[in-house]
């Protein structure tokens, strides 16, 4: 076997689809002597890439900072399926999955970073202590004008006018707002599925911010964050040969699959070349060939349980 490469099938679980795909580990050489592999196995060890500087938020996202966004909009998403909910307002049930916030300032004048990231954490406190919220994600935009306002996904449901009412509190004891005004100074938009929160995530949460350049404030140190059991988490990820229980059970099922169109000592040409509905399809298959439901229930667990 090559001895600066290794190539490790992988099965990964994601809101709307699961993928399967290659790591390879010591090297990027396309010739790989797979027969190699399952002995090498044991052998590995993952190598850690040197600390790099972080850029200064320029209302632009970094590739890492937007795919750290997107990871715990998975994992938010998949922790939390849809559920049917009562409605007090309309006193009915109905299925609810998430609730989807826009905070926004009601004053004319433009208020600064250091004082509205005190004002959101205000909020959130009151999400997590009043409200018992255990997940969210929210992002940090600005309006033309330069204004802030935040978005903001979690899983509890939320009445508009309890919503409303401690958002313009804490506008009212910032000063902000007069003693009995009560404006429309929030939005409140309830998903059922995942293709409502996909779009959500891509018009507001993981998009680059036109309106920076409007911003005359102090600087702006966190544009985005989550809840603490969120931070770090990543989405399901299992080895394919090790819980396919056999490199047997891996050969007969998996091998085919791969090698369908291309030579079996070179799967990494597989991965380059396939298109994403075929790499689904198969991963769809390798879900229910091996049963990982109960290794997905156990990474659940361990998300609730933080």
């Amino acid at each position: 076997m090559s001895q600066d490469s290794l190539f490790i099938p992988y099965i990964q679980l994601r809101p709307s689809d699961v993928c399967i795909f290659a790591r390879y580990i010591g090297g990027r050489s396309r010739s790989i002597d797979f027969d190699s592999l399952y002995a090498a196995m044991d052998d590995i060890e993952p190598t850690k890439s040197a600390p790099k500087n972080r850029p200064e938020y320029s209302g632009t996202f970094t590739i890492a900072a937007r795919k750290r966004m997107k990871t715990a909009l998975d994992v938010l998403i998949l922790t939390n399926p849809a559920r049917k909910v009562f409605n007090p307002i309309i006193k009915k049930v109905h299925t609810f999955q998430f609730s989807m916030i826009t905070l926004t300032y009601s004053c004319t004048q433009i208020v600064d970073y250091a004082s509205s990231i005190l004002h959101l954490e205000q909020f959130l406190r009151w999400l997590r202590g009043t409200l018992g919220a255990k997940f969210y994600v929210w992002r940090l935009e600005l309006q033309k004008r330069g204004q802030i306002h935040y978005h903001i996904i979690t899983e509890l449901f939320i009445r508009y006018d309890s919503l409303r009412d401690k958002w313009n509190n804490i506008q009212r004891s910032a000063g902000l707002i007069l003693r009995g005004e009560n404006p429309n100074s929030t939005d409140i938009t309830s998903a059922i599925s995942v293709s409502d929160v996909s779009a959500y995530c891509s018009k507001y949460m993981a998009k680059d911010d036109p309106n920076f350049c409007n911003y005359t404030g102090s600087p702006i140190k966190k544009f985005w964050g989550c809840s603490a059991n969120l931070q770090g988490v990543k989405r399901p990820t299992f080895n394919l040969m090790e819980v396919s229980g056999s490199i047997s059970d891996f050969q007969e099922f998996i091998v085919p699959r791969l090698a369908r169109t291309f030579c079996p000592s070179d799967y990494s040409t597989y991965y380059s070349s396939l298109d994403r509905r075929r790499t689904n399809s198969i991963a769809v298959a390798a879900f229910k060939h091996f049963d990982l439901k109960y290794l997905f229930d156990e990474w659940k667990c361990g998300v609730l349980s933080k």
